[in-house]
Protein backbone atom coordinates (compact mmCIF):
# COMPACT_ATOMS: atom_id res chain seq x y z
CA UNK A 1 0.00 0.00 0.00
CA UNK A 2 1.74 3.33 -0.72
CA UNK A 3 1.60 6.60 1.35
CA UNK A 4 -1.36 8.36 -0.57
CA UNK A 5 -3.52 5.14 0.06
CA UNK A 6 -2.78 4.69 3.82
CA UNK A 7 -3.35 8.61 4.39
CA UNK A 8 -6.24 8.49 2.67
CA UNK A 9 -7.66 5.44 4.56
CA UNK A 10 -6.48 6.94 7.87
CA UNK A 11 -8.09 10.46 7.12
CA UNK A 12 -11.17 8.43 6.46
CA UNK A 13 -11.46 6.50 9.92
CA UNK A 14 -10.20 9.21 12.08
CA UNK A 15 -12.78 11.33 10.51
CA UNK A 16 -15.43 8.81 11.20
CA UNK A 17 -14.29 8.57 14.73
CA UNK A 18 -14.51 12.39 14.75
CA UNK A 19 -17.57 12.41 13.55
CA UNK A 20 -19.59 10.22 15.53
CA UNK A 21 -21.21 12.24 18.19
CA UNK A 22 -22.51 14.68 15.74
CA UNK A 23 -23.99 12.36 12.94
CA UNK A 24 -25.51 10.29 16.37
CA UNK A 25 -27.18 13.52 17.22
CA UNK A 26 -28.54 14.05 13.79
CA UNK A 27 -29.72 11.08 12.95
CA UNK A 28 -31.44 10.37 16.36
CA UNK A 29 -33.11 13.72 16.51
CA UNK A 30 -34.15 14.08 12.77
CA UNK A 31 -35.45 9.98 13.91
CA UNK A 32 -37.70 11.92 16.87
CA UNK A 33 -38.98 14.21 13.60
CA UNK A 34 -39.83 11.67 11.22
CA UNK A 35 -41.91 10.11 14.14
CA UNK A 36 -43.27 12.68 16.06
CA UNK A 37 -46.26 10.58 17.12
CA UNK A 38 -43.73 7.95 18.77
CA UNK A 39 -42.06 10.68 20.86
CA UNK A 40 -45.29 12.54 21.57
CA UNK A 41 -44.64 12.12 25.15
CA UNK A 42 -41.09 13.40 24.82
CA UNK A 43 -42.29 17.04 23.56
CA UNK A 44 -43.99 19.45 24.96
CA UNK A 45 -45.47 17.91 28.21
CA UNK A 46 -48.16 19.64 29.94
CA UNK A 47 -46.90 21.60 33.30
CA UNK A 48 -43.16 21.40 32.09
CA UNK A 49 -42.67 25.06 32.52
CA UNK A 50 -41.88 26.01 36.32
CA UNK A 51 -42.54 29.65 37.38
CA UNK A 52 -38.94 31.16 38.70
CA UNK A 53 -40.08 34.36 39.71
CA UNK A 54 -42.87 37.40 38.71
CA UNK A 55 -42.10 40.78 39.12
CA UNK A 56 -44.11 43.68 39.00
CA UNK A 57 -42.95 45.66 35.82
CA UNK A 58 -43.96 48.41 33.20
CA UNK A 59 -42.13 49.63 30.22
CA UNK A 60 -42.00 50.97 26.86
CA UNK A 61 -41.30 48.58 24.41
CA UNK A 62 -39.75 49.44 20.89
CA UNK A 63 -41.22 48.40 18.32
CA UNK A 64 -38.05 48.19 15.49
CA UNK A 65 -36.59 44.43 15.53
CA UNK A 66 -33.22 45.72 16.46
CA UNK A 67 -34.27 48.02 19.04
CA UNK A 68 -36.60 45.39 20.55
CA UNK A 69 -33.58 42.81 20.81
CA UNK A 70 -31.13 45.59 22.82
CA UNK A 71 -34.07 46.42 25.08
CA UNK A 72 -34.67 42.70 25.32
CA UNK A 73 -30.37 42.22 26.48
CA UNK A 74 -31.57 44.89 29.01
CA UNK A 75 -33.98 43.08 30.64
CA UNK A 76 -32.19 39.47 30.46
CA UNK A 77 -28.83 41.82 32.59
CA UNK A 78 -30.81 43.31 35.09
CA UNK A 79 -32.40 40.00 35.92
CA UNK A 80 -28.91 38.33 36.24
CA UNK A 81 -29.65 35.81 32.83
CA UNK A 82 -26.69 35.97 30.46
CA UNK A 83 -26.49 33.88 27.05
CA UNK A 84 -28.25 34.21 23.63
CA UNK A 85 -32.33 34.53 22.81
CA UNK A 86 -34.64 35.59 20.85
CA UNK A 87 -37.48 37.79 21.16
CA UNK A 88 -40.76 38.45 19.84
CA UNK A 89 -43.77 40.70 20.29
CA UNK A 90 -47.84 40.81 19.99
CA UNK A 91 -50.18 43.82 20.92
CA UNK A 92 -50.53 41.83 23.75
CA UNK A 93 -46.86 40.49 24.92
CA UNK A 94 -43.21 40.11 25.10
CA UNK A 95 -41.50 36.84 24.82
CA UNK A 96 -37.53 36.17 25.25
CA UNK A 97 -36.59 33.00 25.03
CA UNK A 98 -33.36 32.48 26.38
CA UNK A 99 -31.35 30.01 24.11
CA UNK A 100 -30.01 26.40 25.77
CA UNK A 101 -30.18 23.01 25.05
CA UNK A 102 -30.83 22.00 28.70
CA UNK A 103 -33.67 23.41 30.86
CA UNK A 104 -34.70 26.55 28.78
CA UNK A 105 -35.65 29.92 30.28
CA UNK A 106 -38.80 32.30 28.88
CA UNK A 107 -39.12 35.43 29.92
CA UNK A 108 -42.52 37.19 29.38
CA UNK A 109 -43.20 40.51 29.88
CA UNK A 110 -47.75 41.41 30.19
CA UNK A 111 -48.04 44.74 28.42
CA UNK A 112 -51.54 45.34 30.13
CA UNK A 113 -50.67 43.56 33.39
CA UNK A 114 -47.50 45.53 33.80
CA UNK A 115 -45.74 41.55 34.75
CA UNK A 116 -42.74 40.44 33.65
CA UNK A 117 -42.71 36.41 34.19
CA UNK A 118 -39.76 33.95 33.91
CA UNK A 119 -40.03 30.35 33.36
CA UNK A 120 -38.04 27.01 32.86
CA UNK A 121 -38.54 24.62 31.16
CA UNK A 122 -38.21 20.41 32.26
CA UNK A 123 -36.87 19.07 28.81
CA UNK A 124 -36.72 15.81 28.28
CA UNK A 125 -33.64 14.17 26.31
CA UNK A 126 -35.58 14.41 22.84
CA UNK A 127 -36.70 17.94 22.91
CA UNK A 128 -32.88 18.80 24.02
CA UNK A 129 -31.84 16.61 20.67
CA UNK A 130 -33.96 18.41 19.33
CA UNK A 131 -32.54 21.96 19.85
CA UNK A 132 -29.01 20.79 18.76
CA UNK A 133 -30.36 19.75 15.45
CA UNK A 134 -32.04 22.81 14.42
CA UNK A 135 -29.05 25.38 17.09
CA UNK A 136 -27.52 27.18 13.76
CA UNK A 137 -25.61 30.80 13.27
CA UNK A 138 -23.22 32.83 14.77
CA UNK A 139 -23.70 36.18 16.48
CA UNK A 140 -26.49 35.20 18.74
CA UNK A 141 -25.10 35.32 22.12
CA UNK A 142 -21.16 35.24 22.76
CA UNK A 143 -18.14 33.05 22.09
CA UNK A 144 -19.68 29.66 23.62
CA UNK A 145 -22.66 30.08 20.75
CA UNK A 146 -20.34 30.85 18.32
CA UNK A 147 -18.14 28.01 18.79
CA UNK A 148 -20.54 25.85 18.54
CA UNK A 149 -21.78 27.18 15.10
CA UNK A 150 -17.81 27.52 13.74
CA UNK A 151 -17.56 23.18 15.14
CA UNK A 152 -21.11 22.83 13.16
CA UNK A 153 -19.10 24.56 9.95
CA UNK A 154 -16.10 21.71 10.64
CA UNK A 155 -18.23 18.89 10.56
CA UNK A 156 -19.81 19.94 7.63
CA UNK A 157 -16.81 20.31 5.85
CA UNK A 158 -15.31 16.70 7.93
CA UNK A 159 -18.66 14.87 6.38
CA UNK A 160 -17.53 16.24 2.52
CA UNK A 161 -13.88 14.88 3.49
CA UNK A 162 -15.04 11.88 4.86
CA UNK A 163 -17.61 11.14 1.79
CA UNK A 164 -14.49 12.26 -0.78
CA UNK A 165 -11.91 9.93 1.00
CA UNK A 166 -14.66 7.14 1.04
CA UNK A 167 -14.84 7.61 -3.09
CA UNK A 168 -11.03 7.58 -3.46
CA UNK A 169 -10.57 4.04 -1.31
CA UNK A 170 -13.63 2.70 -3.35
CA UNK A 171 -12.11 3.56 -6.62
CA UNK A 172 -8.64 2.22 -6.01
CA UNK A 173 -10.25 -1.24 -5.48
CA UNK A 174 -11.34 -2.65 -8.81
CA UNK A 175 -13.53 -5.31 -7.55
CA UNK A 176 -15.48 -3.27 -5.53
CA UNK A 177 -16.47 -0.47 -8.67
CA UNK A 178 -19.70 -2.20 -9.86
CA UNK A 179 -21.53 -2.61 -6.22
CA UNK A 180 -20.12 0.89 -5.85
CA UNK A 181 -21.77 2.10 -8.80
CA UNK A 182 -25.39 0.70 -8.23
CA UNK A 183 -24.61 2.19 -5.11
CA UNK A 184 -24.15 5.79 -5.72
CA UNK A 185 -26.54 5.41 -8.50
CA UNK A 186 -29.37 4.20 -6.66
CA UNK A 187 -29.24 6.75 -4.13
CA UNK A 188 -28.61 9.35 -6.26
CA UNK A 189 -31.81 8.15 -8.51
CA UNK A 190 -33.99 7.43 -5.25
CA UNK A 191 -32.58 11.05 -4.33
CA UNK A 192 -33.72 13.02 -7.40
CA UNK A 193 -36.82 11.29 -7.42
CA UNK A 194 -38.16 12.41 -4.23
CA UNK A 195 -36.94 15.87 -4.94
CA UNK A 196 -38.55 16.10 -8.25
CA UNK A 197 -42.15 14.70 -7.31
CA UNK A 198 -42.59 15.94 -4.09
Amino acid sequence: MNNTNLIFRRVHLYLGMLLIPWVLIYALSTFTFNHRDWFRGQFNQPDSWVQLWKKEFKADVPRQQPKLKEWARGVLDENGIKGGFNVRQNPQSVLINFIQFRNPIRVTYRKNSGQLLAEQKRTTLAEMMARMHVRHGYGRGGVLYNSWAFVVDLVCFAIIAWIATGLYMWWKLPATRKAGWVAILSGLATFLLLVFTI
